[in-house]
């Protein structure tokens, strides 16, 4: 079986996890998107709706496991994700 999806269909899954995980970091939702923005690299050369093996759509668009080790992070008033402060 091949798992596939597209890179708006991660951004949309992507949006709904960081909307959930932030009640979990009072205050600091603002720097949860931050650090998933800087995370996200750009759309492939094959377009923002063309399927791509799950795989790849992971290297380009973090989530799950990645938001809660950043929400963890910032729970403890540490983050090492790449954010300037």
């Amino acid at each position: 079986m091949k798992f596939e999806m597209t890179y708006r269909q991660a951004l949309e899954v992507q949006a709904s996890q960081i909307e959930h995980y932030s009640k979990f970091v009072p205050g600091k939702a603002n720097k949860l998107k931050d650090v998933m923005r800087k995370a996200t690299r750009l759309a492939p050369p094959e377009g923002a709706d063309t399927p791509l093996p799950i795989n790849e759509i992971n290297q380009l668009v973090p989530r799950g496991g990645f938001i809660e080790n950043v929400v963890l992070e910032l729970s403890k008033g540490k983050v090492r994700f790449g954010t300037d402060d």
